[in-house]
């Protein structure tokens, strides 16, 4: 006893000292809740000339009993539904769909090990800790660590699945490149929350991750049109020795889940319409959960239009099924749809490895996240906002094909 005595008494250094030791100014700790002394730390902090820190506690939800007591599943709060209307079915989502085929595949396979960075109940990983608690892993709020763990782990023979938001990803990055794709270290990134994720906002936007994993070499990226497709992917990937993004949106799968399947093919995409012409008005490749709208879209271009249209779901993003080419070649019009970042993304990706073809640049149609950070609301708020509903792509779709009849002539 008097040895830990002198040990917690030689070893005590008071916040404070840590970081005026690092040149900070420090205050605190100030209760958070107390809004005149909060008021009165920030109003010094503002005429303090240099660094300074300012140490708060708070608690999580304070105020509503529920959130205190619980303040994992209050992290985020969404709107609460009208009383006044009947509540729709719901379907599986995505995050569902990945956490139930986990759990299938560890069953299967004592090699897999999943890693998430203090996402576990967002990333649905909840019953896969319960029954996997050996092979489960959350290194808290450390992205950067989460890969470079996983890619220890695969140096150990064992086969990690790093469960991430694709937002959160990007504080890896470093760590894709230099730790895992140069290694060439066998791993699945289950990239969730790609795309537009809604009321979450700009910082939570999963719109990057094509652009930044794209360019990094043996690097295979693959988007699900839907849940039973995500499964496919997911089984397949664990058992191939590659490194291996799958990257699925937040929400639930669509009304057409299950519907259309075909067996995982390394690079291989998916014809979606049936009797699908080989020189076709319009050629739609879509990504991920563009893919049954896309569908769709093809119907309503035939129907109201009399404009054929193919729709590929390309599953691989990359490498890139070259077997295209020739219906790449043939269309009037090549329209290519994602949910990435219109730099650098899907569009720019399959332009370069067409570059050969010669095809003008006025025969290619992109539709993509613009160059600008997206604000908060609802994913068909914000799709209508950038002009990626189905009718807007529609619309512009049938007015590019007929002004290039009207230059024709």
């Amino acid at each position: 006893k008097t040895v830990e005595h002198m040990r917690s008494t030689l070893l005590d250094v008071k916040a404070g000292v840590l970081f005026e030791e690092f040149g900070f100014k420090y205050l605190g700790p100030i209760d958070g809740h107390n809004l005149t002394a909060v008021m009165a730390a920030l109003r010094y902090a503002k005429t303090y000339d240099g660094p300074i820190m300012l140490h708060m506690n708070t608690t999580k939800g304070k105020g509503m009993s529920v959130a205190e007591k619980n303040p994992v599943k209050y992290h985020g709060v969404s709107k609460q539904a009208d009383p006044s209307k009947p509540t729709p079915k719901k379907r599986p989502t995505y995050t569902q769909c990945f956490g139930s085929e986990i759990i299938n595949i560890a069953k299967e396979n004592e090699a897999i090990h999943v890693i998430t960075p203090a996402m576990r109940e967002g990333s649905g990983l909840v019953e896969y800790e319960q029954q996997f608690p050996t092979r489960y892993y959350d290194v808290g709020i450390a992205e950067e660590h989460a890969v470079t763990f996983a890619a220890g782990l695969a140096r150990g023979g064992v086969k990690p699945v790093v469960a991430i938001y694709s937002t959160f990803l990007q504080r890896g990055f470093d760590q894709v490149i230099h730790d895992v794709c140069l290694q060439k270290l066998s791993m699945v990134f289950a990239l969730d929350r790609a795309g537009l994720v809604g009321a979450d906002g700009p910082t939570h936007h999963g719109v990057f991750d094509y652009s930044y994993l794209l360019l990094i070499p043996n690097m295979v990226i693959c988007a699900p049109k839907d849940g039973t497709e995500l499964k496919q992917m997911l089984k397949w990937a664990t058992n191939e020795d590659k490194i291996i993004s799958i990257r699925y949106p937040r929400g639930e799968v669509p009304a057409e889940d299950g519907q259309q399947i075909e067996p995982i093919a390394f690079g291989k995409s998916q014809i979606m319409t049936p009797n699908h012409s080989p020189n076709c008005d319009c050629l739609i490749l879509a990504a991920g959960n563009f893919v049954w709208p896309s569908v769709e879209l093809a119907n309503s271009l035939e129907t109201n239009h009399n404009i054929t249209t193919t729709v590929v779901n390309l599953r691989f993003i990359k490498p890139f099924d070259e077997t295209l080419i020739p219906l790449i070649n043939n269309a009037q019009r090549v329209v290519v749809i994602e949910d990435g970042s219109q730099i650098g993304g899907v569009y720019h990706y399959i332009l370069n490895q067409c570059r050969h073809l010669n095809k003008p640049l006025n025969e290619w149609l992109s539709f993509a996240i613009p160059d600008r950070f997206i604000d908060h609301g609802s994913v068909t708020e914000l799709q209508q906002e950038i002009n990626l509903l189905p009718k807007q792509i529609e619309s512009t779709i049938v007015t590019h094909l007929n002004s290039n009849k009207v230059s024709s002539t």
